[in-house]
């Protein structure tokens, strides 16, 4: 397993990284913080019970 320290990055760049690393079948601790405020909603989530969509 490796560590990647990312830094900030934004939301979506954040997010093809983990998608990316699972594809290639690498294992890793990925430390990455993001650049501005992002909600992330999965596919089976109602977004109406996990995020605020008003604010």
């Amino acid at each position: 397993m490796r560590l990647y320290r990312l830094g900030k990055l934004q939301g979506q760049q954040s997010m093809l990284i983990f998608h990316a690393l699972a594809r290639m079948g690498r294992e890793g601790l990925i430390l990455v913080s993001p650049a501005e405020p992002i909600v992330s909603v999965g596919y089976f989530e109602d977004a109406r019970k996990v995020a605020d969509l008003e604010y």
